[in-house]
């Protein structure tokens, strides 16, 4: 028995997997309301003899799916959740939605969630077939968009007792992911005024509008005055209605607040408050604080890591065809000159041993089939629940390139790819190297003392303590 048998484990059943990931990116659902994916993951799950627990903790539709009893204890993360307006049309080489405001899939979790799913399937039938020691848990997991399902399960200590947790994302390059996130806390402000004829009677009106106003006035003053990494985002939910002839009685706004660290991240949330409160005070208007969620930065565990490095180097390169290049050209004529140029400082980064001219011959290709050979360590201005994650078990993942090259995530390029042959080969390999890597690290046990010593290195100094505010539920 050996990774190629995990090879064939995994294609044998590629059709389901297919099925799978068409039907989640076919019935795209937001947040929590995971309805649909998580009952066909349970499914699925169970009957391949996975004990399936499902709404774990509280969470609606979280799943904790275990096979074994024995040995290291490896955790496999799914993801299954869409993003809101992002509805597109399949394959199509432009920019047009089938149904208006609705949501898609436009950072692949379709494809994410499933490979794990695969990788687990495939472990459970190799510890079955050569009557090995060890456990696997596939956790899926709801709202990584906007929610972070996995801030509340590692909060009610779900993954205790995981030696091991493995995740991966769709990317446009492969590359093991050594770089952290940053940490980030959401929540709503609302500000309740009095509704009046704005011209024969303003001075018995107060404004909730303008109190919104003033509000991100003061943020944005405030950036000025906050440390290195910090992200400022809000968005306008209410804007108390399309009539200007009446002092608007409401307003709400949602923002997002972002750092390297989550100390930092609820000290700027503090300082956040005051200015609506501020903002309120000015304008004689009633204010609303309304925590939404938060979740940890991801600390990458450095030597799980080099582990998937190690399998990526090996097994990892893509094997896309012309069929697949020509596919994939419709989305590369689609970038601008300044993604182009993005693309190719990604590339020069990324390759950092390959020369300038093929840099150039790639830079105008519309996939990439090699994994990076100098991967980025630096913090990625992103958030992902899967900090949390690394907070309270030793995580590592990787990006694999089955998305087109120099398209970003949550583009509607990456929604049109969500059901070629490509995302069914980006399935295919990322859940071979969640597998390979799984597979090491039941039979090295010196490997996995060493990921586990880092981590408790890491814990020593850095004990996990949760954004969420105590009385936070899943929403």
């Amino acid at each position: 028995m050996s990774k190629e048998h995990l090879k064939e484990l995994i294609s044998s059943k590629m059709n389901q997997y297919i099925e799978l990931s068409h039907f989640i990116w076919e019935n795209p659902e937001l947040r929590f309301q995971t309805d649909k994916a998580a009952e066909r993951f349970a499914y699925m799950l169970d009957k391949e003899g996975f004990k399936v627990e499902t709404n774990v903790a509280g969470v609606p539709n979280a799943i904790k799916a275990t096979f074994g009893s024995k040995g290291p204890v490896i955790g496999l993360l799914a993801e299954y959740d869409a993003l809101s307006n992002m509805n597109q049309i399949a394959d199509l080489g432009h920019k047009e939605s089938e149904k208006e405001n609705q949501p898609g899939h436009g950072c692949g979790h379709n494809l994410l969630g499933v490979a794990s799913l695969a990788a687990a399937v495939a472990l459970k039938d190799y510890l079955i077939e050569t009557r090995t020691g060890g456990t696997i848990i596939l956790f899926g997991c709801p709202a990584e968009e906007s929610g972070y399902g996995k801030a509340y399960l590692a909060k009610a200590g779900v993954f205790k007792g995981v030696d091991a947790m493995l995740a991966w994302h769709p990317s446009d390059i492969t590359s093991p992911w050594y770089q952290g996130t940053l940490a980030v806390v959401q929540s709503y402000f609302s500000f309740e005024g009095i509704a009046a004829h704005a011209a024969t009677n303003p001075e018995l009106g107060r404004s909730a509008l303008d109190a919104a106003e003033l509000m991100n006035v003061g943020v944005n003053y405030l950036r000025e005055h906050i440390p290195e990494g910090v992200r400022l985002h809000y968005a306008y939910i209410d804007a108390g209605g399309e009539s200007a002839n009446v002092v608007q009685a409401s307003s709400k706004l949602h923002y997002f607040i972002r750092a390297t660290e989550p100390k930092v991240a609820m000290d700027v949330f503090e300082r956040v408050k005051k200015i609506a409160q501020g903002a309120a005070l000015m304008t004689e208007t009633k204010l609303s604080v309304d925590f939404d969620s938060a979740c940890m930065n991801y600390v990458p565990n450095k030597r799980l890591t080099d582990l998937i490095f190690e399998n990526l180097k090996q097994y990892g390169d893509a094997e896309y065809d012309k069929f697949d290049l020509a596919y994939a050209s419709r989305y590369r004529m689609t970038l601008t000159t300044s993604q182009v140029e993005k693309m190719k400082r990604k590339l020069t980064s990324e390759f950092g041993t390959e020369t300038a001219s093929w840099v150039e011959k790639q830079s105008k290709l519309s996939l990439c089939s090699k994994v990076a050979t100098t991967p980025a360590s630096n913090t990625m201005m992103v958030s992902t629940d899967v900090g949390d994650v690394s907070w309270v078990v030793p995580t590592g993942q990787f990006n694999y390139g089955c998305e087109p090259l120099g398209t970003a995530p949550h583009s509607w390029q990456w929604v049109a790819n969500g059901k070629s042959e490509i995302a069914h080969k980006g399935i295919e390999k990322a859940g071979q190297i969640l597998a390979f890597s799984a597979l090491d690290l039941i039979h090295q046990p010196d490997v996995l003392e060493e990921v586990k010593k880092e981590f408790a290195q890491f814990k020593e100094s850095r004990p996990f303590q949760s954004m969420l505010l105590d009385n936070a539920k899943p929403h």
